[in-house]
């Protein structure tokens, strides 16, 4: 079975029963998705050399981008690495395996995915979780570096810029640490004039927050409304 076929059946078994509980879908990005208060959630269809590859993501919208980020969530093969090959979507199988495949990352999404988007995918999910050892956080699988930019931005979308300011002094030190580039002291110089303005007059960041949100949510093609 080609991978366009597989890709087609996931979709035949899912889409349904996912719109008509209020989830969109994107053939741009072959992805399904919601926004609640400016995060992104979305599960994945990423076709991959070997086949096709199922995530759940999210992605805060008023942090500034260009593209999606798979920075904070994973594939369900990842997640549940103990039972890699049995969520594998992989043309080399027979038809038969394909279609259980298909049934168990269906069964994942709907009884364990979105009940994490329902926990985590919100601002206020996002500070409470994306630090957290236990299966809630380690499904965020990222470094440190990009919790605590996550962690920077949602506690300022959320007015706390005591919070804010911990995490992007943190994002700040690991982002040097780790990276470098211009695109590296771009985005340094960006957030300090940022954390900036929010010290002197936080009812400034909202306009700035809701222009990123707007700027993403055009490039992505996810439209203007909720």
């Amino acid at each position: 079975m080609k991978s366009s076929e597989i890709k087609k059946l996931f979709h035949q078994q899912l889409r349904g029963e996912l719109t008509s509980a209020g989830w969109n879908f994107s053939s741009k990005h072959s992805m399904y998705y919601r926004i609640t208060d400016n995060v992104l959630n979305f599960i994945l269809t990423d076709r991959r050399s070997s086949g096709l590859e199922v995530g759940i993501y999210v992605q805060p919208l008023y942090i500034p981008g260009a593209h999606l980020v798979l920075n904070l969530g994973d594939s369900i093969q990842h997640i549940n690495c103990g039972h890699y090959h049995a969520y594998a979507l992989l043309p080399a199988l027979d038809a038969e395996e394909i279609v259980g495949n298909i049934m168990r990352n269906q069964r994942f999404i709907l009884e364990r995915g979105i009940p994490w988007l329902d926990r985590v995918g919100s601002p206020e999910g996002i500070c409470k979780f994306i630090f957290e050892k236990n299966e809630t956080g380690r499904w965020f699988w990222t470094s440190d570096v990009w919790r605590h930019e996550a962690a920077a931005y949602s506690k300022l979308y959320l007015g706390d810029v005591e919070a804010a300011g911990f995490h992007f002094h943190q994002f700040w030190d690991q982002l040097k640490a780790d990276h470098s580039g211009k695109w590296v002291e771009d985005t340094v110089d960006y957030t300090q004039k940022l954390m900036h303005d929010a010290e002197v007059d936080l009812t400034r960041i909202g306009g700035v927050l809701a222009d990123h949100v707007s700027q993403l949510r055009k490039v992505l093609d996810i439209g203007e409304e909720d």
